[in-house]
Parts: C-alpha cells; structure tokens; sequence
C-alpha cells in the first residue's frame, strides 16, 4: 500500500478483512472504481517509469478495452519469468495473459462479471475468451512498453507449485469456457 500510494497519489487502496485472492482483489477494485478506466498492477511488482502512460497510449491509439502490458524479471533465478511475460518489442494483440500488469475499460470488465473468482492463473484468457464475440481482435492488445518487474517464481519448488496450480485452472477453463485456449493459441 505504502509504494502504491507513492506511485499513484490519486489511487484507491482497498482492504479486505480476508484474503479474498488475485481475481476476486481486482474485481472488488473494477467495482470501486469512478473511471472509465481501471489498471492492475500486481501487488509485488515495481511498475517501471512510463508503465502507466504506456498503457494509456495504446488505449488511445487502438481504441482497445483491454490492454495488458509486458513483465520483466524483477530477480534471476531458475523459473523468474513466464513465456506469456515478454511477448517482444512490437504493439501486438494479445488476450488478457499478463494480468497484473493490464488496464481494461471499467464499464466492459463489470459488464461480463470480472475475472471468475475461482481463478488465480489464466484468468484473464478466460475473460478474454467470454468478451471475445463482442469486441474481437482489436479488443485486445500487448503493450511492450508498459513494463512491471515481477518474477514469475522465486525458486524451482515455488516455479513448480505455480505450474501445477495453473494446471487446475486450466482444466477448469477448458471445462467451463472451452474456446479460451484454442483462442490464446491462436493468436500466439
């Protein structure tokens, strides 16, 4: 909250009596929110100067409703990054994979129900997929210059735990939103 604050003098920080978890933490957020825009930037994560502005750009640019941006190991270690992180320089459109560092218009968001709560991993896919008929390709893009510090995992049992944990999930999202891989892999 602390850095939060710094970064973002205008922020809201909200605290909930309980864990409530990543998706169901930014879907209490979208719902406090008073602008027609909403940014997540995970809690243990640096936003690097320009993150924000970037972000903002590409928003303006595209007319996109959801942007995610790009992550770069904060550490090195055997698992620091993920292979949906760092999808390269170029402005390119993505599903939601990077949600800790993404904005997406508040009313669209709330409108198709946030992330499912349930979810901590592949969230945004999921989300994407469902929003998918409506806003298609130009809904979605990856903003290479909107840059988080953030490791994936700090060690090769926490790599591990976090790969099985996304294991569940995406047998989860294939049983309830079945197009939403065959989606993300297309558009790798």
């Amino acid at each position: 909250a602390k850095l939060g604050r710094s970064l973002f003098e205008r922020g809201q920080i909200i605290t909930t009596p309980f864990v409530v978890g990543c998706s169901m933490g930014r879907n209490l957020g979208a719902r406090a929110a008073r602008g027609r825009w909403t940014i997540f930037i995970d809690d243990d994560g640096i936003p690097k100067s320009g993150c924000v502005q970037a972000l903002t750009e590409c928003a303006r640019d595209t007319g996109a409703a959801f942007i995610r941006g790009r992550v770069f190991p904060l550490t090195h270690g055997p698992k620091t990054n993920s292979s949906n992180y760092d999808l390269g320089d170029d402005r390119l459109h993505s599903l939601l994979n990077a949600e800790g560092v993404s904005m997406v218009k508040t009313q669209a968001f709330l409108a198709f129900g946030g992330f499912d709560p349930i979810l901590a991993g592949h969230e945004g896919i999921e989300l994407s997929a469902r929003m998918w008929p409506f806003f298609g390709p130009r809904g979605f893009w990856y903003e290479p210059n909107a840059v988080l510090l953030h490791d994936y995992s700090h060690d090769a049992s926490a790599a591990a735990r976090k790969n099985r944990r996304h294991a569940r999930m995406k047998a989860y999202i294939d049983a309830t939103t079945p197009n939403a891989f065959p989606l993300h892999v297309a558009l790798k």
